[in-house]
Order: structure tokens, then C-alpha cells, then sequence
């Protein structure tokens, strides 16, 4: 009996990668930040991303920056976060930072910027959920992604994700949430760029090199590092 094999010329298949190349690069989504698209080369399709830092370092800050600089280039964009409840804190820093204004502090302002602003034609869809497990996720961002266009997807945080789900062994649930997450950006053709939390072995070590976080800080920190494309880290020295 004859032995079907399946091959391909080495010519053909770097032709075939050079123009996936070209093409996914040309796909790719800028953050705005200079430095770090020099870096990066921006997050392409299909991309599970983990941006890591100590409370307070600026995560949501920072990703809020990028979805801002997004939606500059009117590139819809969806941000699932784990807050408690829609407060206006937290609304109005969203609203301030998509509509380049400034951040009020006082009530009266906020309660100003909120029935002031025109979000008519900004392709933003902001969902506020406090229990997100990965089918909630999934089942939403799909919606996003095929009815409305979306085209990259934050989530604030990963550790909400893992607490939202029915996990028994640690590394196990942290292994299951990472690779589920993968599994969507994948299946959805978008980046899918997602905050963790950091352990508190950071602040234990010395000196001001010390100090710089490091992969293994990350929660689950191998099960990260086995399922993300890419891990930044935010740090001030």
C-alpha cells in the first residue's frame, strides 16, 4: 500500500511565510508609545498579551493610554474590567482619557464631564462586569469582534478572571484561565492584551536593581510564561 506524505517545497513555504509577514505586520496596532512600537513592532492578530506591575505602577493608566491612542485612529476597541460597579471615579477617568480632557477631581466636574462629553462617534465598547469567567468573555468578545468590529481587546485583570472561576489546584486554574485566553485571541483573529498583578517577592529583594520586576513575580507566573506572546512589565526605579 502507498504511503500518502504531505510536504513542502522550502521555497514555497518561506514565500508563504514572507507574505504572511508582510501582511501581519501591516495588521498590526501601534500603541502610540514611540519606544516601545520600535520595540515591539505593535501587537498583531491572534496575540495574548500580559502587561505586569505592582499596584499602583500604572497598568489601567497605561492601557487606557493605548486604547486613547487607538481610538485616535478610529480602530474600535473593547475593555472588560473587574470593577465592583460602574462608579463614576472610574467612569470618568475612562471618559477623560478617550476624549483627550482633562481629569476633574472635584464632583461637580466629573458629574460635568460625564453629561458633557460626545461619545457619538467613538467606536469604544466598555464592559464592567464584576464576576468574568472565560465563558462570559468569550461569549462577549465574540460578539464584538463579528458584530461590531473590534479590533484589539483589553481585560483588567487577569487575577479578576482566575477568582471569577471555579479552580481547585492554583497552578492548574492559572494554567486553564491562560491557555483559555490564548485560545480566544486565537480563535477571534485579534490581539488580546490583558494586566496581572505581581507577588510581593519584589518588594522583599534589595537594592534598586533588585526592585525590577522580573517573570517570576507575575501570579501563576509559569503558566503565563508557557501561553503569553508577549509580557511587559511596568516599573519606576
Amino acid at each position: 500500500m502507498a504511503n500518502n506524505i504531505d510536504f513542502t517545497d522550502i521555497n514555497d513555504m518561506v514565500a508563504l511565510f514572507n507574505e504572511k509577514n508582510e501582511k501581519e505586520e501591516s495588521d498590526s496596532l501601534h500603541s502610540g508609545f514611540l519606544n516601545l512600537d520600535q520595540l515591539k513592532g505593535g501587537w498583531f492578530k491572534g496575540e495574548f498579551s500580559i502587561v505586569g506591575g505592582r499596584p499602583g505602577m500604572g497598568k489601567k493608566g497605561f492601557i487606557l493610554s493605548i486604547i486613547r491612542n487607538l481610538l485616535h485612529e478610529q480602530i474600535p476597541i473593547s475593555l472588560f474590567s473587574g470593577n465592583d460597579v460602574i462608579n463614576e471615579k472610574f467612569l470618568s477617568r475612562v471618559v477623560s482619557c478617550i476624549t483627550f480632557r482633562e481629569l476633574p477631581f472635584n464632583k461637580d466636574d466629573i458629574h460635568k464631564l460625564l453629561e458633557t462629553a460626545d461619545l457619538s462617534n467613538i467606536p469604544f465598547f466598555l464592559n464592567i462586569q464584576p464576576r468574568m469567567t472565560l465563558s462570559y468573555i468569550r461569549d462577549n468578545a465574540r460578539v464584538l469582534v463579528e458584530k461590531h468590529g473590534a479590533r484589539c481587546i483589553f481585560i483588567d485583570s487577569l487575577q479578576n478572571i482566575f477568582n471569577s472561576e471555579e479552580n481547585g489546584n492554583q497552578k492548574e486554574g492559572m494554567e486553564n484561565v491562560c491557555h483559555e485566553l490564548k485560545l480566544i485571541a486565537r480563535d477571534l483573529n485579534v490581539p488580546l492584551i490583558v494586566t496581572s498583578d505581581l507577588n510581593r517577592a519584589i518588594e522583599h529583594r534589595e537594592g534598586i536593581a533588585g526592585k525590577e520586576p522580573q517573570m517570576s513575580d507575575l501570579r501563576g507566573s509559569s503558566a503565563i510564561e508557557n501561553d503569553a506572546d508577549s509580557i511587559l512589565m511596568l516599573h519606576r526605579p
